[in-house]
């Protein structure tokens, strides 16, 4: 029996579930309770959904892309569940979800080929896959002297003086979160983003999400400033040994 969860007064039920299942097998910030919240506050009402296998142990999350597509809400890693779930399980939960949401296609938009569905998603019936371009993911040694070094070594002089030009004229800082939506607007609107319908305003109102997120702790913001100026900010957030940096913009 499936717990359909249409609401962030139906999430908040299953609050406790869902949090003690990312202590134990979240892969990714966007299993998380705080990301499943901050979800339903952006999206419009009945657009988002997540489902719940209480026996099983499984949590995954959709949204609604039109009247035919349901789009899985956990890039990466689609499912909140054990490692070691038995495919055929997971596969009647596909079935059933498809099946709830009169769903002609419910998509996986990235599935890493490190996760350990990949191999069932793939063979499903009726499933249908292709490559994606990879995901930069970059491991080693983050020393602050290591990573100057490594962007010396591609960049040349132009670094020292790229360095030089911002120490000398930026400085960084963190907000209170009362600012947060005010500060994130002053450098999106002045954007690349913006002027190609790619800001967070004009996608879904991505704000609302980033802004829940980072006031929930569940993910840090650091800004640029040029004097009073924002001119630069990015997000990023920590899943277990993982810093995903999610989001940036600059002016």
């Amino acid at each position: 029996m499936l717990k359909y969860l249409t609401s962030s007064n139906d999430l908040i039920q299953h609050r406790q579930f869902i949090e003690n299942l990312y202590k134990t097998c979240g892969r990714t910030y966007l299993h998380s309770y705080s990301s499943l919240e901050a979800s339903y506050c952006q999206k419009k009402e009945k657009d988002m959904i997540t489902i719940i296998d209480l026996k099983a142990q499984i949590v995954s999350a959709f949204e609604k892309k039109n009247k035919d597509i349901w789009q899985c809400n956990f890039s990466g890693f689609p499912f909140l569940c054990e490692g070691n779930i038995n495919l055929s399980t997971l596969e009647l939960y596909i079935y059933q979800i498809k099946k709830y949401l009169k769903a002609n296609t419910v998509y996986f938009p990235l599935v890493y080929k490190t996760d350990f569905t990949i191999d069932g998603l793939m063979h499903f019936r009726n499933a249908y896959c292709w490559r994606r371009l990879s995901s930069p993911v970059i491991t080693g040694d983050f020393k602050e002297n290591t990573i100057w070094d490594r962007v010396r070594s591609r960049y040349g002089s132009r670094a020292d003086k790229q360095r030089e030009l911002f120490e000398g004229n930026l400085f960084t800082k963190k907000l209170t979160l009362a600012d947060l939506k005010d500060e994130i607007t002053k450098v999106e609107k002045n954007s690349w983003k913006s002027k190609y319908k790619q800001d967070m305003h004009s996608r879904d109102n991505q704000i609302d999400f980033y802004s829940s997120i980072i006031k929930s702790g569940l993910a840090n913001i650091t800004f640029a400033y040029d004097k009073a100026v924002p001119v630069a900010f990015r997000i990023d957030a920590f899943s277990h040994d993982t810093l995903y940096v999610i989001k940036w913009s600059y002016d």
